[in-house]
């Protein structure tokens, strides 16, 4: 799933003219299997070339890991994606409940989970 998320947020940066993009993932594996591919019989293989291919284009890309309570914007979202019925969700606008969060992520804050 991590990897689907990776590659359709690409694409949709691709497509909307973002040619200096960081991808935040808080999935180790993931990182490391686009920034280090598999074998070629890798279950996954396919995806990843995907998103491998989709780095090498002409634009800047930094695909990094963080933590999970480093990213609670991710975190809001696959809880939304999780009350809806299709398998992709994209958001235009934020929810007013998504606005905290996305300030808190883009300065870095650190909030204790209860």
């Amino acid at each position: 799933m991590e990897l689907l998320a990776i590659l359709h947020g690409l694409r949709i940066a691709w497509d909307r003219g973002f040619r200096k993009v960081v991808c935040y993932s808080d999935s180790y594996l993931a990182v490391a299997l686009v920034t280090d591919p598999p074998s070629p019989f890798h279950v996954m293989v396919v995806l990843i070339h995907n998103i491998v291919d989709m780095l090498h284009r002409s634009w800047e890309v930094r695909l990094l890991h963080t933590l999970h309570e480093g990213n609670f914007c991710a975190d809001f979202l696959v809880k939304m994606e999780a009350q809806q019925d299709s398998g992709f969700l994209l958001v235009q606008d934020p929810s007013p409940d998504l606005e905290p969060l996305l300030l808190a992520d883009s300065m870095g804050s650190v909030f204790i989970r209860l």
